[in-house]
Protein backbone atom coordinates (compact mmCIF):
# COMPACT_ATOMS: atom_id res chain seq x y z
CA UNK A 1 0.00 0.00 0.00
CA UNK A 2 1.37 3.48 -0.82
CA UNK A 3 2.52 5.51 2.17
CA UNK A 4 0.57 8.46 0.86
CA UNK A 5 0.21 10.67 -2.18
CA UNK A 6 1.61 13.94 -3.48
CA UNK A 7 0.86 16.29 -6.35
CA UNK A 8 3.43 17.74 -8.72
CA UNK A 9 3.25 21.29 -10.10
CA UNK A 10 0.84 20.20 -12.81
CA UNK A 11 -1.55 18.73 -10.28
CA UNK A 12 -0.83 15.09 -11.14
CA UNK A 13 -1.15 12.75 -8.16
CA UNK A 14 1.65 10.24 -7.50
CA UNK A 15 1.79 7.50 -4.85
CA UNK A 16 4.63 7.61 -2.32
CA UNK A 17 6.18 4.19 -1.75
CA UNK A 18 9.29 5.19 0.21
CA UNK A 19 9.89 5.41 3.94
CA UNK A 20 11.44 8.04 6.17
CA UNK A 21 11.43 9.15 9.78
CA UNK A 22 11.72 12.94 9.52
CA UNK A 23 8.94 15.45 8.98
CA UNK A 24 9.36 16.97 5.55
CA UNK A 25 7.33 19.34 3.43
CA UNK A 26 6.91 18.77 -0.30
CA UNK A 27 6.38 22.14 -1.92
CA UNK A 28 3.95 21.65 -4.80
CA UNK A 29 2.19 24.78 -5.96
CA UNK A 30 -1.22 24.26 -7.51
CA UNK A 31 -1.92 26.72 -10.34
CA UNK A 32 -5.66 26.00 -10.14
CA UNK A 33 -8.11 23.83 -8.26
CA UNK A 34 -8.42 20.22 -9.34
CA UNK A 35 -11.80 18.57 -8.95
CA UNK A 36 -12.21 15.14 -7.47
CA UNK A 37 -13.31 13.82 -10.86
CA UNK A 38 -9.81 14.48 -12.20
CA UNK A 39 -8.24 12.11 -9.68
CA UNK A 40 -8.22 8.33 -9.40
CA UNK A 41 -10.55 6.89 -6.76
CA UNK A 42 -9.12 6.89 -3.25
CA UNK A 43 -6.67 9.78 -3.74
CA UNK A 44 -6.80 13.32 -2.39
CA UNK A 45 -9.59 15.27 -4.04
CA UNK A 46 -8.90 18.68 -2.46
CA UNK A 47 -6.44 21.04 -4.19
CA UNK A 48 -3.20 21.32 -2.26
CA UNK A 49 -0.38 23.85 -2.20
CA UNK A 50 2.00 21.48 -0.45
CA UNK A 51 2.23 18.30 1.59
CA UNK A 52 3.79 17.15 4.83
CA UNK A 53 4.68 13.62 5.81
CA UNK A 54 4.47 12.26 9.35
CA UNK A 55 5.00 8.84 10.87
CA UNK A 56 2.20 7.30 12.93
CA UNK A 57 1.67 4.05 14.78
CA UNK A 58 -1.27 2.06 13.45
CA UNK A 59 -3.64 0.18 15.79
CA UNK A 60 -1.78 -2.98 14.79
CA UNK A 61 1.49 -1.44 16.03
CA UNK A 62 2.90 -0.96 12.52
CA UNK A 63 4.83 2.25 11.79
CA UNK A 64 3.23 3.98 8.82
CA UNK A 65 4.05 7.26 7.06
CA UNK A 66 1.06 9.29 5.93
CA UNK A 67 1.27 12.24 3.56
CA UNK A 68 -1.21 15.02 4.38
CA UNK A 69 -2.12 17.78 1.94
CA UNK A 70 -1.82 21.41 3.04
CA UNK A 71 -5.13 22.68 1.67
CA UNK A 72 -5.35 25.97 3.60
CA UNK A 73 -2.49 28.25 2.53
CA UNK A 74 -1.81 31.75 3.75
CA UNK A 75 -4.51 33.93 2.18
CA UNK A 76 -3.28 35.80 -0.91
CA UNK A 77 -1.52 38.99 0.18
CA UNK A 78 -3.90 41.18 -1.79
CA UNK A 79 -6.79 39.97 0.41
CA UNK A 80 -5.08 41.21 3.58
CA UNK A 81 -4.93 44.69 5.05
CA UNK A 82 -2.21 46.83 3.47
CA UNK A 83 -0.75 50.10 4.69
CA UNK A 84 0.89 52.60 2.35
CA UNK A 85 4.28 51.15 3.28
CA UNK A 86 2.94 47.68 2.55
CA UNK A 87 1.68 48.71 -0.89
CA UNK A 88 5.07 50.23 -1.68
CA UNK A 89 6.67 46.94 -0.61
CA UNK A 90 4.42 44.96 -2.98
CA UNK A 91 5.41 47.26 -5.85
CA UNK A 92 9.06 46.81 -4.92
CA UNK A 93 8.65 43.01 -5.00
CA UNK A 94 7.06 43.25 -8.45
CA UNK A 95 10.01 45.32 -9.70
CA UNK A 96 12.40 42.80 -8.19
CA UNK A 97 10.58 39.93 -9.93
CA UNK A 98 10.81 41.81 -13.23
CA UNK A 99 14.58 42.26 -12.81
CA UNK A 100 14.99 38.56 -12.04
CA UNK A 101 13.00 37.61 -15.13
CA UNK A 102 15.17 39.87 -17.30
CA UNK A 103 18.27 38.18 -15.89
CA UNK A 104 16.70 34.76 -16.47
CA UNK A 105 15.93 35.58 -20.12
CA UNK A 106 19.42 36.98 -20.65
CA UNK A 107 21.05 33.86 -19.18
CA UNK A 108 18.76 31.58 -21.22
CA UNK A 109 19.65 33.35 -24.47
CA UNK A 110 23.36 33.20 -23.65
CA UNK A 111 23.03 29.51 -22.78
CA UNK A 112 21.33 28.75 -26.12
CA UNK A 113 23.92 30.71 -28.10
CA UNK A 114 26.82 29.11 -26.22
CA UNK A 115 25.41 25.63 -26.75
CA UNK A 116 24.99 26.31 -30.47
CA UNK A 117 28.61 27.52 -30.65
CA UNK A 118 29.77 24.32 -28.94
CA UNK A 119 27.76 22.26 -31.46
CA UNK A 120 29.41 24.12 -34.35
CA UNK A 121 32.87 23.50 -32.89
CA UNK A 122 32.10 19.82 -32.40
CA UNK A 123 30.87 19.48 -36.02
CA UNK A 124 34.38 20.35 -37.22
CA UNK A 125 35.65 16.98 -35.94
CA UNK A 126 34.43 14.07 -38.11
CA UNK A 127 32.25 11.60 -36.23
CA UNK A 128 34.41 8.92 -34.61
CA UNK A 129 37.66 10.71 -35.42
CA UNK A 130 40.23 9.72 -32.74
CA UNK A 131 43.13 11.82 -31.52
CA UNK A 132 46.17 10.95 -33.63
CA UNK A 133 48.71 10.16 -30.94
CA UNK A 134 52.23 11.13 -31.97
CA UNK A 135 51.03 13.26 -34.88
CA UNK A 136 52.06 16.93 -35.00
CA UNK A 137 48.35 17.86 -34.62
CA UNK A 138 47.88 15.89 -31.37
CA UNK A 139 48.29 18.77 -28.90
CA UNK A 140 46.23 21.20 -30.97
CA UNK A 141 43.48 18.59 -31.29
CA UNK A 142 43.44 17.97 -27.53
CA UNK A 143 43.28 21.70 -26.83
CA UNK A 144 40.40 22.14 -29.31
CA UNK A 145 38.41 19.29 -27.79
CA UNK A 146 38.99 20.77 -24.33
CA UNK A 147 37.62 24.12 -25.53
CA UNK A 148 34.54 22.31 -26.87
CA UNK A 149 34.01 20.67 -23.48
CA UNK A 150 34.40 23.99 -21.64
CA UNK A 151 31.95 25.67 -24.02
CA UNK A 152 29.36 22.96 -23.34
CA UNK A 153 29.95 23.31 -19.58
CA UNK A 154 29.48 27.07 -19.80
CA UNK A 155 26.16 26.63 -21.60
CA UNK A 156 24.97 24.23 -18.88
CA UNK A 157 26.00 26.69 -16.15
CA UNK A 158 24.15 29.51 -17.88
CA UNK A 159 21.06 27.32 -18.12
CA UNK A 160 21.23 26.66 -14.37
CA UNK A 161 21.65 30.39 -13.82
CA UNK A 162 18.50 31.05 -15.85
CA UNK A 163 16.55 28.53 -13.75
CA UNK A 164 17.91 30.13 -10.56
CA UNK A 165 16.67 33.61 -11.51
CA UNK A 166 13.35 32.23 -12.72
CA UNK A 167 12.78 30.64 -9.31
CA UNK A 168 13.79 33.89 -7.62
CA UNK A 169 11.18 35.71 -9.71
CA UNK A 170 8.51 33.14 -8.79
CA UNK A 171 9.35 33.51 -5.10
CA UNK A 172 9.15 37.30 -5.32
CA UNK A 173 5.69 37.03 -6.92
CA UNK A 174 4.38 34.31 -4.60
CA UNK A 175 0.96 35.65 -3.47
CA UNK A 176 0.87 33.38 -0.41
CA UNK A 177 4.20 34.36 1.15
CA UNK A 178 4.33 36.60 4.22
CA UNK A 179 7.89 37.87 4.29
CA UNK A 180 9.61 39.09 7.42
CA UNK A 181 10.79 42.29 5.72
CA UNK A 182 7.23 43.22 4.72
CA UNK A 183 6.12 46.33 6.72
CA UNK A 184 2.68 44.67 7.04
CA UNK A 185 4.07 41.30 8.13
CA UNK A 186 2.70 41.56 11.69
CA UNK A 187 -0.76 42.59 10.46
CA UNK A 188 -0.87 39.78 7.91
CA UNK A 189 0.34 37.16 10.39
CA UNK A 190 -2.35 38.18 12.89
CA UNK A 191 -4.99 37.93 10.17
CA UNK A 192 -3.59 34.55 9.16
CA UNK A 193 -3.90 33.35 12.76
CA UNK A 194 -7.53 34.50 12.78
CA UNK A 195 -8.23 32.51 9.61
CA UNK A 196 -6.56 29.39 11.03
CA UNK A 197 -8.47 29.75 14.32
CA UNK A 198 -11.72 29.89 12.33
CA UNK A 199 -10.68 26.75 10.45
CA UNK A 200 -10.03 25.02 13.75
CA UNK A 201 -13.49 25.96 15.01
CA UNK A 202 -15.06 24.57 11.84
CA UNK A 203 -12.98 21.41 12.18
CA UNK A 204 -14.10 20.87 15.79
CA UNK A 205 -17.72 20.95 14.63
CA UNK A 206 -17.12 18.05 12.23
CA UNK A 207 -16.92 14.33 12.87
CA UNK A 208 -13.90 12.24 11.94
CA UNK A 209 -15.96 10.59 9.19
CA UNK A 210 -16.75 13.99 7.64
CA UNK A 211 -13.07 14.92 7.66
CA UNK A 212 -12.21 11.57 6.11
CA UNK A 213 -14.75 12.08 3.30
CA UNK A 214 -13.57 15.64 2.61
CA UNK A 215 -10.01 14.43 2.06
CA UNK A 216 -11.13 11.51 -0.07
CA UNK A 217 -8.60 9.45 1.87
CA UNK A 218 -7.83 5.86 0.99
CA UNK A 219 -10.17 3.24 2.45
CA UNK A 220 -7.49 1.73 4.71
CA UNK A 221 -7.23 5.04 6.65
CA UNK A 222 -10.92 5.14 7.61
CA UNK A 223 -10.14 3.99 11.16
CA UNK A 224 -7.53 6.71 11.67
CA UNK A 225 -8.28 9.86 13.62
CA UNK A 226 -7.80 12.28 10.73
CA UNK A 227 -9.62 15.01 12.66
CA UNK A 228 -6.95 14.90 15.35
CA UNK A 229 -4.19 15.02 12.72
CA UNK A 230 -5.76 18.08 11.06
CA UNK A 231 -6.14 19.78 14.44
CA UNK A 232 -2.48 19.11 15.25
CA UNK A 233 -1.49 20.61 11.89
CA UNK A 234 -3.56 23.76 12.51
CA UNK A 235 -2.19 24.14 16.05
CA UNK A 236 1.34 23.84 14.74
CA UNK A 237 0.77 26.49 12.07
CA UNK A 238 -0.87 28.85 14.58
CA UNK A 239 2.04 28.38 16.99
CA UNK A 240 4.60 29.00 14.22
CA UNK A 241 2.78 32.18 13.16
CA UNK A 242 2.80 33.51 16.74
CA UNK A 243 6.55 32.85 16.98
CA UNK A 244 7.08 34.68 13.70
CA UNK A 245 5.18 37.70 15.03
CA UNK A 246 7.57 37.88 18.00
CA UNK A 247 10.58 37.63 15.68
CA UNK A 248 9.24 40.29 13.29
CA UNK A 249 8.45 42.70 16.15
CA UNK A 250 11.95 42.29 17.57
CA UNK A 251 13.44 43.03 14.15
CA UNK A 252 11.21 46.06 13.58
CA UNK A 253 12.26 47.45 16.97
CA UNK A 254 15.93 47.63 15.87
CA UNK A 255 16.81 51.33 15.45
CA UNK A 256 18.39 52.82 12.32
CA UNK A 257 22.09 53.54 12.59
CA UNK A 258 25.11 54.57 10.57
CA UNK A 259 28.69 54.36 11.79
CA UNK A 260 32.17 53.76 10.48
CA UNK A 261 34.19 50.80 11.76
CA UNK A 262 37.79 50.31 10.60
CA UNK A 263 37.12 52.48 7.55
CA UNK A 264 33.97 50.53 6.61
CA UNK A 265 30.57 52.19 6.91
CA UNK A 266 27.89 50.06 8.59
CA UNK A 267 24.30 51.12 7.94
CA UNK A 268 21.07 49.69 9.35
CA UNK A 269 18.53 50.77 6.72
CA UNK A 270 15.01 50.68 8.18
CA UNK A 271 13.37 51.45 4.85
CA UNK A 272 15.03 48.58 2.97
CA UNK A 273 15.18 46.37 6.09
CA UNK A 274 18.82 45.60 5.35
CA UNK A 275 22.13 45.75 7.19
CA UNK A 276 24.62 47.23 4.71
CA UNK A 277 28.41 47.38 4.63
CA UNK A 278 30.09 50.01 2.42
CA UNK A 279 33.79 49.29 1.94
CA UNK A 280 36.20 52.06 0.87
CA UNK A 281 37.48 49.77 -1.92
CA UNK A 282 37.08 46.18 -3.08
CA UNK A 283 37.25 43.83 -0.06
CA UNK A 284 39.98 41.20 -0.03
CA UNK A 285 39.20 37.63 -1.05
CA UNK A 286 39.28 36.58 2.61
CA UNK A 287 36.74 39.27 3.57
CA UNK A 288 34.48 38.43 0.61
CA UNK A 289 34.51 34.78 1.64
CA UNK A 290 33.45 35.74 5.17
CA UNK A 291 30.67 37.94 3.83
CA UNK A 292 29.29 35.21 1.58
CA UNK A 293 29.54 32.48 4.22
CA UNK A 294 27.58 34.69 6.63
CA UNK A 295 24.74 35.42 4.22
CA UNK A 296 25.80 38.81 2.85
CA UNK A 297 25.32 39.52 -0.86
CA UNK A 298 26.67 42.35 -2.96
CA UNK A 299 24.00 44.67 -4.37
CA UNK A 300 24.96 46.42 -7.63
CA UNK A 301 22.15 48.95 -7.00
CA UNK A 302 23.41 50.14 -3.60
CA UNK A 303 27.09 49.19 -4.10
CA UNK A 304 27.00 47.56 -0.67
CA UNK A 305 27.24 44.12 0.87
CA UNK A 306 23.92 43.54 2.62
CA UNK A 307 21.74 41.10 4.48
CA UNK A 308 18.22 41.20 5.93
CA UNK A 309 18.09 43.10 9.22
CA UNK A 310 18.33 41.17 12.48
CA UNK A 311 20.39 41.41 15.65
CA UNK A 312 22.52 38.53 14.35
CA UNK A 313 23.11 40.39 11.05
CA UNK A 314 24.29 43.51 12.91
CA UNK A 315 26.64 41.47 15.10
CA UNK A 316 28.16 39.70 12.08
CA UNK A 317 28.52 42.98 10.18
CA UNK A 318 30.37 44.55 13.12
CA UNK A 319 32.74 41.59 13.41
CA UNK A 320 33.46 41.50 9.66
CA UNK A 321 34.02 45.27 9.56
CA UNK A 322 36.52 45.07 12.44
CA UNK A 323 38.53 42.36 10.67
CA UNK A 324 38.01 43.66 7.13
CA UNK A 325 40.85 44.04 4.66
CA UNK A 326 40.70 45.67 1.24
CA UNK A 327 42.68 45.18 -1.93
CA UNK A 328 45.09 47.95 -2.87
Amino acid sequence: MPRGYYRDKRGTVHPIEGRGSRLRVHQARMPKAVSGQDLPKGEYAKPAIGFYTKEYTAPSGEKVEIVHPITSPNPPTETLTQTEAGKAYVEKQAEKAERYRELAVKAKVESTETHARAEQMADVIPFGQPILVGHHSEQADRNFRERIDKTYQKSFELDKKADYYEKKAENAENPYAIRSDDPDATIKLKQKIGILEKEKEDLNAKSNEQVWKEHGSVESLKTWDLKKMERESLNRRISDSKKRIDEVQKTQAIPARSETINGTRLVVDKEDNRVKLFFPSIPSQETRSKLKSNGFHFSPQTKAWQRQTSNQSIYLAEEIAKESKTTE
